[in-house]
């Protein structure tokens, strides 16, 4: 009766700490509902945006080249090289993605310290709303939409449908298709 009990007793304890260990593959599920997708693309925006319309602060008493630089150090010591920026934009966009965001030339690293231009844009102001849905899904992909009304002046509203594909990868749920619409209808025309 006794090895009975110690072998359920074990088999228990076995349960529980398996348990403990199991992998919880809810959370690496990518979102589905719109508050949730709104939440995901919102912040891979604030991320894409160093890339184009807001760098990261750059120290203007620090300039790549004396005088004549239009490049100046990146303030933030988190993104203070090009591969600590680069790993942090892997967490959001694939290696092609990221290369292309580098591309733009924003981003200049010398003798290991990373500069920023000071160079910069505005968002597109005529964005009165914007609203988010799961458009397609397969086995390790899905296909977000962001549906962004434009308003130019009091009257002539229109809507426009921006695709993203968000992909399983060795890095985990990654962007593979972005489209940058706080740049409104001056760029990402081909959607």
């Amino acid at each position: 009766m006794l090895k009975r009990m110690c072998a359920g007793l074990l088999a228990l304890v076995m349960l529980l700490v398996g348990c403990a260990f199991a992998e919880d593959t809810s959370a690496s599920l990518p979102p589905t509902e719109p508050d949730a997708i709104a939440e995901l693309v919102e912040e891979a925006m604030g991320v894409y945006a160093w890339f184009t319309i807001w760098p990261l602060g750059g120290d203007l008493e620090e300039p790549m080249e004396e005088g004549v630089s239009e490049f100046y150090r990146v303030l933030d010591d988190r993104y203070d090289t090009r591969l600590k920026l680069a790993e942090f934009a892997l967490n959001y966009f694939s290696l092609e993605i990221v290369t292309e965001l580098f591309d733009r030339g924003l981003y200049q690293e010398r003798d290991g310290v990373l500069y920023v231009s000071d160079r910069f844009d505005i968002a597109d102001e005529n964005i009165s709303s914007v609203s988010y849905e799961a458009a397609d899904q397969g086995d390790g992909w899905i296909e977000y939409r962001a549906n962004v009304t434009y308003q130019a002046g009091t009257s002539d509203e229109h809507v426009r449908a921006y695709d993203y594909r968000y992909e399983q990868t060795d890095n985990g749920w990654v962007f593979t298709q972005f489209a940058f619409y706080w740049e409104g209808e001056r760029s990402n025309l081909d959607g």
